[in-house]
């Protein structure tokens, strides 16, 4: 240090002169993003010559650092001003069939079973023309009215109390229905396949958001049918009629991405030249993003705005990084921006805890170069 240096004022030259062994001495912005680097004064020699005046300082690190090596494979160097950015926001998922109940009534009343989930949907196919007055909480989706009979579906909150659907006459009512998780229909379509065959058809649908659930219901009005076969979805449920002008139902569910969805068919074992479908698509919103990592949270956004970035070579992984006092072990990062996706190991010191977003990441072992 040239205290004869006009840089050097007479307050800073007074300091240094009053400095001795094992005194400490900090290093202001040795590189442009370290802010200063403490160190231990372990010898001083005083050079006083006419005009001018030097100190030289041997120093060691304050803290216990590691000393960097040339090619020594565990010498790492940190970055300053790196901090967890905010977590991704959450994916959308399908709903979910949670449930399912089937029943066959021979009534002029029917009393939809309550299955789970936060969503019930029915599908109601009975063999008359009868009108049905339907109970207070539900809302019809969708119907299909064959010569002689019905197939509808309606849509309740999963605690909905009034279940009973009263029809004008009695009639032979077959019903399927299904518990989902928490969404709501986006697009629904109802179409009547009156062709002698025995291939049922649900009809496509335009599908705004995804991923979404797709039910679909199909039924035949002959009474000596007994089996389905899907093309489409997995089956969720099948009820078969009892007797002359029963008629039968069948339910599938499968995920379908936005978009374009086909009509899909389904064949019963026998036909009656009287069926149809009907295609349901639900939707759920994704959780709103968070500003916190949570303890089982292993994938991490990482920010660095000073400093340079880190390391993205396998070579140099697995290294540790302390945030907020818990130690992660990284085990992959990808990006080369500001912006870096950090996979770690949770808690390898013990510590469990959640982290909100702005808290600093460090190297839990830095290196530094030796003075």
């Amino acid at each position: 240090m040239e205290l004869h240096s006009p840089h050097s004022s007479d307050e800073l030259a007074e300091r240094v002169r009053r400095l001795d062994i094992g005194d400490r001495l900090d290093i202001l912005h040795a590189d442009e993003w370290t802010e200063r680097t403490p160190t231990i004064i372990t010898g001083i020699r005083e050079d006083l010559q006419v005009i001018t005046h030097t100190f030289e300082f041997s120093l060691v690190p304050a803290d216990p650092w590691f000393a960097a090596v040339v090619d020594d494979d565990e010498a790492r160097y940190d970055t300053a001003g790196s901090e967890l950015g905010s977590p991704p926001a959450p994916e959308a998922e399908a709903p979910d069939v949670v449930d399912h109940a089937e029943l066959y009534t021979n009534a002029a009343s029917v009393n939809v079973p309550a299955v789970g989930g936060d969503w019930n949907i029915a599908f109601l196919t009975w063999n008359t023309t009868a009108t049905v007055t339907v109970p207070s909480g539900w809302t019809e989706i969708e119907r299909v009215t064959a010569s002689s009979s019905v197939f509808a579906a309606f849509i309740a909150e999963a605690g909905t109390t009034t279940r009973t659907f009263t029809f004008s006459e009695t009639s032979k009512c077959s019903t399927v229905v299904v518990g989902v998780t928490d969404s709501e229909v986006i697009a629904s379509a109802a179409a009547l396949d009156p062709d002698s065959d025995a291939v049922r058809e649900a009809p496509g649908l335009e599908v705004a958001d995804g991923p979404a659930l797709l039910l679909r219901g199909f039924f035949e009005k002959s009474s000596t049918n007994t089996s389905w076969t899907p093309t489409d979805g997995s089956v969720v449920g099948e009820q078969f009629g009892t007797g002359g002008g029963a008629t039968s139902l069948l339910v599938t569910a499968q995920d379908v991405v936005a978009g374009s969805v086909p009509s899909a068919t389904a064949t019963a074992g026998t036909s009656s030249g009287q069926g149809g479908g009907i295609s349901i698509a639900l939707y759920a919103e994704p959780p709103g993003a968070s500003e916190v990592y949570g303890p089982e949270d292993t994938s991490l956004s990482v920010v660095t705005t000073l400093g340079p970035r880190w390391t993205t070579n396998p070579d140099d992984l697995p290294f540790d990084i302390d945030v907020a006092g818990e130690r992660m072990r990284v085990t992959a990062i990808s990006g080369t921006g500001t912006t870096q996706t950090f996979t770690v190991e949770r808690s390898v010191n013990g510590v469990v805890k959640s982290h909100p977003a702005g808290v600093p990441v460090q190297l839990a072992d830095p290196s530094y170069t030796s003075l």
